[in-house]
């Protein structure tokens, strides 16, 4: 039994896809205490970009759509996840709290709409 718990401690730690019963906020404070950003700012913005839809995708701003939580667009996903270098998945709530942080943390939140206008 012991072994079995070891097991899923370690696949949880080292894969943490498996323990996806966390939602895009539990996602987005974890990450954001990584990258020591604000976590309610980012749920902001995420609310802002999808009401926290994982799945929400706007096919109307131009440049071949917006896809996730925080409405990456195909561009700018690419590029931060080069700068990260990282292979990450634009439709993962994980991947895409995760990166968000990342940007977040180099200053990057001029990149979404819901964020202009907003005082650092």
């Amino acid at each position: 039994m012991k072994k079995i718990i070891l097991f899923i401690g370690f696949l949880t730690l080292f894969f943490p896809y498996i323990s996806s019963a966390k939602t895009g906020t539990e996602w987005i404070e974890h990450w954001a205490s990584v990258y020591h950003v604000n976590a309610q700012d980012m749920i902001s913005v995420a609310i802002c970009e999808s009401e926290l839809n994982s799945q929400a995708f706007n096919r109307t701003d131009g440049v071949g759509g917006s896809r996730g939580i925080f409405q990456y667009q195909t561009a700018t996903w690419n590029m931060f996840s080069q700068e990260l270098g990282e292979e990450l998945d634009i439709w993962s709530v994980y991947d895409q709290s995760k990166l968000t942080a990342y940007a977040f943390s180099k200053g990057r939140q001029g990149h979404w709409s819901c964020w202009k206008g907003k005082s650092l």
